[in-house]
C-alpha cells in the first residue's frame, strides 16, 4: 500500500473513532447536566413542598387570605418546575409525584372550603379534621416520593459521571496507543528508505553512476528509488555521450583547421561577387535613374510642342468664323495630336507600372453611366466600319458600385479598341454579368482573325504584337500590357481564349462593391464665354514658352478673362503684388526663378496664403503632381492643355459661371435667319444694344415677333439678362453674313 493512501487511511480511522468518542463524551455530559438539573429542582420542590405545607397550617389557624393565596401561588411555582423536569424524563415516580401534586391541590381547595363556613356543626368539624390529616398525609407522601426520586437522580448522576471519566481515559489512552503505532510504522515505511535514499544519493554523487538504491517497495519511496535509478542511469548516457561528444569536437576542430583556408578562398569569392552585383546594381539603377530622367524629359519636350498644337487647334475649332471644310482639318490635327499623346502616356504608363509606381483609386461611380460612356465612345468606330456592336448587362448589375472608374473606363475602351481594329466584318459584343461572389465580370467577344496559341501567352508583354498588329501598322504593343496591370491592380485577371478564324474574347472579373448612390453632374459640354452678371476675372499666366502664352492667352480671353504675361516666376511674382490677379496659372518649369520658388514666394506674400494658383505642367508623372502641390498649388494640369478642363479648374478655383455650347447652338440659327432683315432694322438693333437701350430695343423685338417669334424672343433673353453684348455680335455676324462673309 502507498504510503499517502495508508496514511489517509489511518489517519481517516483515527479521526472516525475519536469522533464517535467525542459523541459520546458529549451526550454524557448532556444527560449528566440534565440530571444535575433534576437533582436541584427537586432539592427546590422539597423545600417547596415544606414551605406548603406550612402555609396550609397557618390557614387553618388563622383563616387569613395571605397564606390561601400564597399556597396557590407556590403550589403553581411548584408544579411548573415538575413540568421542567418531566420533559425527556425517564423516571417513574415523577408522574406519580404529579399526580399527587395535583390531588394536593384538590385536597386543599376541600380545606380551604370547610374552613370557610360559618355553622360549625359535628360532622363540619369532623370532616374538616379527616380532611386535615389526609392532606398532612398526602404533603409526607409527596416529600417522601420526591427525596426518594432525587436519590435516585444523584446515584444515575454519580455513574455517568463515572462512564464519562472512563470515555476521556479511553480517549487520551487511544490516542497515545494510535500515535505510538504510527511513529513506529511511519518509521519503517519512511525514515529507513530515506537513509537508503540518502546513502545512494551520496554515493551517486562521488561519481559512481552505476550504483542503484534499488528500494522495492511499492510506494512513494519505492518511486523516488527508482527516480534516482533512472537519473542514475541517464547520467552515465550522458556521460558517455558527452565523452563522445568531446571526441567529435575534437574530430570537428581538426576539421574546421582544414575548412578555414576554403572558407577564405570562399569568402574572397563572394566579396568579388558581391562587388561585381553592387557594380551591376549601381548600374541599373543609373539606367533606371537615366530612364526616368530621359522619360520625364521626353514628356516635357514632347508635350510643350503638343501644347501648342492642340491648343491653337481648340481655339480655330472654337472660332465660329473658320469654314466648315477648314474645320475637318481641323478636327484632323486635334485627332493626330491625340494620338500622339496617347502613344506618349502609353509609354509613360509601361514605365510607371515596371517602377511600381502606379496605384488605384477607390471612389464610387455609376456604372451603368460609365458603360453607357464606353459604348458611345466605341459604337460610332464600330458602325463607321460597318461591324454590328452590342452592349449586353446582366439585369442584376448594381447601379452604384466602388472601384477605380478611370482604370475600367481605360481598360474596356483598349479592348473594345483592339476589336474594332482587328474586325472587319461581323460583331462585337460586350457582355457585363454579376457572379455568384459578387464579382463583375466583363467578357469583349469580336469576329475577327483570332489569335494563334503561341501568340496568347506572349500578347500581353510591352512592345510584342502579333503578325496581324504588324501588317496593320497601328499601335505600340502596350495596350494589352497596361490592361493586364490595370486590371492586377484592381484584384482581377485579364485571360484570353481564341480561335484563328473564329475571332477572341478577352475576360476578366473584378471586385466592385456595392456602394452609396452619386450625383452624376455633368460637365457643360462646350464652354464658351462667362454667365452674364459676373466680372471679367484677372487672370495671370506664368510661361516661358511664347506658344503656350499664346494659347492660353487666346482661350482666356474668348471666354472674357483679363490676361497678363510673365516669361518667368520672379515677373510672376512682381506682377502678382502689383496687378492683383484673382488666379494664377503658373508653369512650373521657367528660368530665372521656376514654378516651385515662385508659387512658395507669393505663398509667404500678404494674401498670398491662401490665393488660388494652378499648375501647368508637361509631366504626367504622380510623384511631379505630389511635389507641385506640395509647393503649394491648389491642382495641376498637365499639358497639353484641354480647354474644356482648363475652363472647369478657373471655375471651381474662383466660383465662376459658364455659358455652355448649347446656348450657342441656338444663336448660330438666329443669326442665318436675321441675315433676311432690311439693313435700317439691324442699324437700329445695334444702336439699342450699344447704348443699352432696353425699353428701345423691347419695341423693335415685339415688330420683329411676328415674323421672327424665336430670334425675337431669343433677344429678349439676352436682354433680360443685360447681355448687350452678345446681341452686338450676333447683330455683327449677321451683317456680315448680309455683306457676302461666312460667319
Amino acid at each position: 500500500m502507498r504510503i499517502r493512501k495508508w496514511a489517509t487511511l489511518s489517519f481517516t480511522a483515527a479521526f472516525a473513532i475519536m469522533a464517535l468518542l467525542s459523541l459520546l463524551i458529549w451526550q454524557m455530559q448532556e444527560r449528566t447536566t440534565r440530571i444535575r438539573l433534576t437533582v436541584a429542582t427537586l432539592d427546590h420542590l422539597v423545600s417547596d413542598f415544606t414551605q406548603i405545607n406550612n402555609l396550609a397550617n397557618e390557614y387553618r389557624l388563622t383563616r387569613s387570605e395571605r397564606p390561601k393565596q400564597q399556597w396557590f401561588a407556590l403550589h403553581a411555582e411548584a408544579m411548573n418546575h415538575l413540568d421542567a423536569i418531566a420533559t425527556g424524563n425517564k423516571d417513574r415516580l415523577l408522574p406519580i409525584i404529579r399526580h399527587d401534586s395535583e390531588f394536593l391541590r384538590g385536597v386543599f381547595e376541600d380545606l380551604v372550603k370547610y374552613h370557610e363556613r360559618n355553622n360549625a356543626t359535628d360532622d363540619l368539624i369532623m370532616t374538616r379534621e379527616v380532611t386535615t390529616a389526609q392532606f398532612e398525609l398526602r404533603v409526607r407522601s409527596l416529600i417522601t416520593s420526591i427525596e426518594t426520586s432525587r436519590s435516585e437522580a444523584r446515584r444515575r448522576s454519580e455513574a455517568d459521571e463515572a462512564i464519562l471519566i472512563s470515555l476521556f481515559v479511553a480517549s487520551v489512552v487511544y490516542w497515545l496507543v494510535f500515535i505510538s503505532i504510527n511513529t513506529y510504522l511511519l518509521g519503517r515505511r519512511v525514515l529507513e528508505p530515506i537513509s537508503r535514499l540518502r546513502q545512494g544519493a551520496r554515493i551517486i554523487g562521488k561519481g559512481h553512476l552505476e550504483h542503484r538504491v534499488g528500494l522495492m517497495s511499492h510506494d512513494e519511496m519505492g518511486d523516488l528509488s527508482n527516480s534516482i535509478d533512472s537519473m542514475s542511469r541517464q547520467l552515465q548516457l550522458i556521460t558517455t555521450s558527452r565523452d563522445s561528444l568531446e571526441r567529435e569536437i575534437a574530430e570537428r576542430k581538426k576539421a574546421e583547421a582544414e575548412l578555414d583556408s576554403y572558407r577564405c578562398h570562399l569568402e574572397q569569392l563572394v566579396a568579388e561577387r558581391t562587388r561585381e552585383l553592387e557594380q551591376a546594381r549601381d548600374a541599373a539603377e543609373a539606367a533606371n535613374r537615366a530612364k526616368s530622367i530621359f522619360l520625364a524629359n521626353m514628356s516635357h519636350e514632347l508635350r510643350t510642342p503638343l501644347n501648342a498644337i492642340l491648343g491653337f487647334a481648340q481655339i480655330m475649332a472654337r472660332d465660329q468664323r473658320i469654314p466648315e471644310d477648314e474645320r475637318r482639318n481641323i478636327a484632323t490635327i486635334n485627332r493626330s495630336g491625340n494620338h500622339l499623346l496617347a502613344l506618349i502616356n502609353d509609354v509613360l504608363e509601361i514605365s510607371r507600372i515596371e517602377a511600381g509606381r502606379t496605384t488605384v483609386t477607390n471612389e464610387a461611380f455609376d456604372l451603368p453611366l460609365a458603360l453607357n460612356a464606353v459604348e458611345e465612345m466605341i459604337r460610332v468606330r464600330a458602325e463607321t466600319k460597318g461591324l454590328a456592336f452590342s452592349v449586353e448587362r446582366a439585369s442584376d448589375l448594381p447601379c452604384y458600385v466602388q472601384g477605380d472608374v478611370h482604370h475600367l473606363h481605360q481598360v474596356l475602351l483598349n479592348l473594345l479598341g483592339n476589336a474594332v481594329k482587328y474586325t472587319d466584318r461581323g460583331r462585337i459584343c460586350l457582355n457585363v454579368n454579376l457572379l455568384p461572389d459578387r464579382t463583375i465580370r466583363f467578357e469583349v467577344s469580336d469576329t475577327g482573325p483570332g489569335i494563334a496559341e503561341d501568340d496568347q501567352g506572349r500578347i500581353f508583354k510591352a512592345f510584342y504584337q502579333t503578325a496581324g498588329g504588324i501588317a496593320k501598322g497601328e499601335g505600340t504593343g502596350l495596350g494589352l500590357a497596361i490592361s493586364r496591370e490595370f486590371v492586377r491592380l484592381m484584384g482581377g485577371e485579364l485571360t484570353v481564349t481564341s480561335e484563328l478564324g473564329k475571332g477572341s474574347t478577352f475576360a476578366f472579373g473584378i471586385p466592385l462593391p456595392i456602394a452609396e448612390a452619386v450625383s452624376n453632374t455633368a460637365s457643360p459640354a462646350g464652354i464658351v464665354g462667362l454667365a452674364a452678371g459676373q466680372h471679367a476675372p484677372r487672370i495671370l499666366v506664368a510661361e516661358d514658352k511664347l506658344d503656350n502664352q499664346q494659347v492660353v492667352e487666346q482661350l482666356l480671353r474668348q471666354i472674357g478673362c483679363e490676361v497678363a504675361i510673365a516669361a518667368n516666376g520672379q515677373e510672376a511674382v512682381e506682377l502678382f503684388q502689383s496687378w492683383h490677379p484673382q488666379l494664377i496659372l503658373m508653369d512650373m518649369r521657367m528660368p530665372v526663378m521656376d514654378g516651385y520658388q515662385a508659387t512658395r514666394a507669393i505663398r509667404s506674400l500678404l494674401g498670398g496664403d491662401k490665393f488660388p494658383i494652378l499648375a501647368l505642367t508637361a509631366s504626367a508623372f504622380e510623384e511631379d503632381k505630389e511635389q507641385v502641390l506640395a509647393a503649394g498649388c491648389d491642382e495641376m494640369l498637365s499639358k497639353p492643355i484641354e480647354a474644356q478642363r482648363l475652363f472647369e479648374a478657373i471655375g471651381r478655383a474662383l466660383g465662376l459661371r459658364f455659358e455652355s455650347a448649347e446656348t450657342q447652338s441656338e444663336i448660330v440659327p438666329a443669326i442665318t435667319n436675321l441675315a433676311d432683315l432690311p439693313p435700317e432694322l439691324i442699324s437700329d438693333l445695334s444702336q439699342a444694344a450699344m447704348t443699352l437701350d432696353k425699353d428701345n430695343l423691347m419695341l423693335i423685338l415685339n415688330r420683329l415677333r411676328p415674323e421672327y417669334p424665336a430670334e425675337a424672343e431669343l433677344m429678349a433673353k439676352l436682354a433680360e439678362d443685360f447681355r448687350f453684348d452678345r446681341i452686338q455680335q450676333m447683330l455683327r455676324q449677321t451683317e456680315q453674313i448680309t455683306d457676302g462673309i461666312q460667319p
